[in-house]
């Protein structure tokens, strides 16, 4: 009855899935243990089924380790782990218990965007100012801080890096 999740959270990362299954009836039997992670568009990913004898009143940890991909959908990401008694190829085996957590895991993808080239027309005297704006949106489906970082090459070629810069961003905010 214990589901507890440790990870990074972040897309390419792996998350790790501890649970505890109890047998709480009356003779020693096998249980399974199977699970699931739904992501925010509804695509599911199937755990390895878990077999297990367990005694009367007898616990044991089981835990499951689900690498989030780094194309996966940033969001949160529902978990299903469900207690059967039987065998995982027992076709007769009887749903005992289901668990379910959907605010546990949230997938962050790290997006770089760059722009090639930004044209600046006439000539430029030393200590001159050049301003640029930078539109940043928010198309996930959480706020977070983005940081936005520039810089520019100038004509002998060297790199010339501005401060980064966070921005709160709410979705759908530019």
């Amino acid at each position: 009855n214990l589901i507890d999740v440790k990870g990074i959270n972040k897309v390419g990362e792996t998350l790790t899935i501890n649970g505890v299954a109890k047998n709480t009836g009356e003779v020693t039997k096998p249980f399974t243990i199977t699970g699931s992670i739904v992501n925010p568009k509804g695509e599911i990913a199937e755990l390895q089924a878990k077999d297990m004898d367990l005694k009367i009143e007898e616990s044991k940890k089981f835990s499951y380790d689900y690498s989030v991909p780094m194309e996966g959908v940033p969001g949160k990401y529902k978990i299903i782990l469900v207690l059967w008694a039987g065998a995982s190829n027992d076709a007769n085996k009887k749903k005992m218990a289901e668990i379910e957590n959907d605010d546990t895991v949230i997938a962050e993808r790290v997006v770089k965007a760059g722009i090639d080239s930004v044209k600046v027309t006439g000539k430029l005297k030393s200590g001159e100012i050049v301003g640029f704006d930078v539109e940043v949106k928010n198309v996930g489906d959480v706020a977070k801080v983005f940081g936005v970082e520039s810089s520019l090459t100038d004509p002998t070629g060297k790199l010339i890096s501005f401060p980064a810069k966070d921005v709160q961003l709410a979705v759908d905010e530019v």
